[in-house]
Parts: C-alpha cells; structure tokens; sequence
C-alpha cells in the first residue's frame, strides 16, 4: 500500500525569488528530464557563487533526495546532504509552505511520520489555502494511520482545488485500502479521464476494478496500461495475472516474461510466473520461487511453502487455486 500513493515534493515555485534565474531554470529542466546528478551540479554552481536563495538549496535537496533513491548504496549520505539543504532552504525562509511540505514529503518518504507531521502542520499553518500541503499531510496522515485525518486532508485539498488530481488519486487509494471499491473507483475514473495516457493511474484503477470483480474492465484497464506505457513493468504484471485467470496461459507467459524484462528486481513477477508454470512444469516454477525468495528474503517461509507443494500434483493444483481466492 505504501509505494501505491503519490508523495510530490514542492519546491518548485519560488522561481521568480532566484537572482540566477535562467541557470535555475536549467537545473529545473534537468531535475524534470531525469537527470539528477546535472541538476544537482547546477544548483551548486548557483549556491557556489553566492546566490543564498532558499529556492536553490530546496531544489538541490529534492535531487539529492532522489539521488538517495537512485543509489541504494549511497542513500544514508545523500539523504544527509539533502536534509542540510532543505534546513538551509528553511532558515531562509522559515514560513515558506513549499519549503515545509517538502520537508515533510522528504520524511513521509522515509517513514518518519511523526517528523512529517511537524512541518506539514507548519505547511497549512502558513499557506492554508495551498492544497499541496493538505495532500501531502493526508498521505502522512494514512500512514501513519490517521484515517480519519487523512480524510480530512484530502477533502480539503479538493475544497481548495476541486480538480487536484493527487487529491483525487491518494483519496481513491485510501478508499481501496478500506475496501471501499465503488468510491474508490470513481475517483481514479476520474483521474483516468483526466491523464488517460497515465499507466500508473490505470493500472490502479484496474486492481480497484478486479477487487470490486469487474474483471473485464480490469483486464481492459492493464492492457491500455501496456500500450500507453510499454515500458511499465505492473502493467503487463496485472494483465498477465488476469491472462493467467482467464486460462489464456501462453499469452500470460509473454505478459509476465516482459514483465520480468523491464525489472528484474519485482518478486511478484516470479511468484505469478511460478503460479503459470506450477502444473504443467513444476521445476521451473520451483526456480521461479527460488529467485523471488532470494529477492524477498521476508516471504521465505511463503516461498519454501509454495516450492514444498510443487511435489505433488494436488499440491500444485491448491497453488494455482489459491492464486484467485
């Protein structure tokens, strides 16, 4: 549930602020294109050459916070140097919500709610009209358990923005989290109609739709996600999945396999390939366990389970069955 809801950071807006104007907008440009590491090095040319604005450490921050991501090996030290520039950001501008929703949205991110909340409260105390911060603290809020905080926040940011899509988005996986479907459906729907050509927001609309058991909706749903991004691994995980529950299983096999080929790393792809493969070629299913096992060392017990069934043919059959239960 938790890397289903969109967490944004907000420092963007504080352009006009910036005395190196056009260089920031160049560093901007990057961070967006996916360049990290040449967006970091502009910024801290900016800084480098005396320019103390609050925007420019903020920005520099939220690449370094991305760059932690990027680089699993490095992530404690970059995710230091990105917390010093973001209190940099803040004793510049100490009243700043930008600035304080993305400190919080850099907690969220990291599982520290309790930290979050502080500088999200902070946030709607002094922009109180600025929806970003609402969605940002309702999500800290979910997680951190606060439901009905969190609903709270998410209505006030479409009070305030009616049509805030992430509003409309981190509602609707609230809605899913309490089994809430119908509702939950109508506002990915309308996110959906809103960025058709997102993948993430179909497929998300697509596993609302399964739970609800509108499977050919669902399957409609995964199959646009493919097309509209080919390079989205869920997409062709959940169509493969409902491939595989439709008895279509040479076109489940294809789906799961590319898949499989855009993140190596996903255990859930192996797991579903070794469900595909459980009756009619246990051993390969039993190495598609191994290699989700070894990806996801916490499921081992699951795992061990799952390659023990694989020796006997009522054992294989209760995998395959349990899959859709």
């Amino acid at each position: 549930m938790k890397k289903r809801l969109l967490l944004v950071f907000a420092v963007i807006l504080l352009l006009a602020a910036c005395s190196g104007r056009a260089d920031f907008k160049r560093g901007l440009f990057l961070y967006n294109k996916g360049q990290t590491l040449a967006s970091i090095k502009i910024f801290s040319a900016i800084i480098k050459s005396g320019n103390k604005d609050a925007a420019v450490y903020a920005a520099r921050a939220t690449a370094l916070a991305r760059l932690a991501t990027e680089n699993p090996q490095n992530k404690d030290r970059y995710n230091q140097l990105a917390e010093n520039d973001f209190f940099a950001a803040l004793s510049l501008a100490p009243t700043s919500p930008e600035i304080l929703t993305s400190i919080g949205s850099f907690y969220v991110d990291q599982g520290l709610y309790v930290n979050a909340l502080v500088y999200l409260n902070d946030a709607v105390k002094y922009g109180p009209n600025y929806a970003l911060a609402f969605v940002n603290r309702g999500i800290a809020n979910f997680r951190a358990g606060n439901g009905s905080a969190a609903w709270a926040d998410f209505n006030q940011a479409l009070q305030l923005d009616p049509k805030n899509q992430l509003a409309r988005y981190n509602r609707a996986e609230m809605f899913f989290a309490w089994k809430m479907y119908e509702p939950a459906i109508d506002d990915m729907t309308y996110v959906v109609d809103y960025s058709p050509t997102s993948a993430t927001a179909l497929v998300e609309r697509g596993r609302m739709l399964q739970a609800a058991g509108y499977y050919t909706q669902a399957m409609d749903d995964y199959h646009t996600a493919t097309l509209v991004n080919p390079n989205f691994y869920l997409g062709f995980y959940h169509y493969g999945e409902m491939l595989f529950k439709k008895g279509n299983i040479d076109q489940a096999l294809v789906q799961v396999s590319i898949a499989k080929e855009l993140n190596n790393t996903y255990a859930p792809s192996y797991d579903l390939m070794g469900d595909i493969l459980a009756v009619e070629d246990p051993l390969s299913a039993a190495a598609n366990y191994v290699i989700a096992k070894n990806l996801d060392p916490a499921k081992t017990a699951y795992y061990n389970d799952k390659m023990q069934k694989m020796l006997t043919s009522e054992g294989r059959r209760q995998v395959v069955v349990k899959r859709f239960q």
